[in-house]
């Protein structure tokens, strides 16, 4: 009877062992599979990084093509001053 008992207990340590290796088994893929899931994150935030540096170079180069465009725009504004302010000045000339 003490040999059935015994052989018992070590069935169901045995049973609990396999069921604690499963659990491990599934945990460890789980974490695989987290870590893979974080290097695909770490992976598209560096890619939105390096966007995100571009797209702020596209933005600085922009602002410097706005301010160049305000300035041939004040300038040819002077100009057809000047231009009205010359031919003003002529047709007074003629009358």
């Amino acid at each position: 009877m003490e040999k059935d008992q015994l052989q018992q207990i070590i069935d169901n340590q045995t049973r609990q062992l396999a069921l604690q290796e499963e659990h491990l088994a599934k945990q460890q893929a789980a974490l695989e599979a987290q870590q893979e899931a974080l290097a695909y994150a770490r992976k598209q935030f560096e890619r939105a990084e390096a966007l995100t540096k571009r797209a702020e170079g596209v933005q600085d180069k922009a602002a410097a093509l706005q301010d160049k465009a305000k300035i041939v725009l004040y300038v040819v504004f002077a100009g057809g001053m000047l231009l009205i302010g010359i031919l003003f000045f002529k047709a007074l000339r003629l009358f």
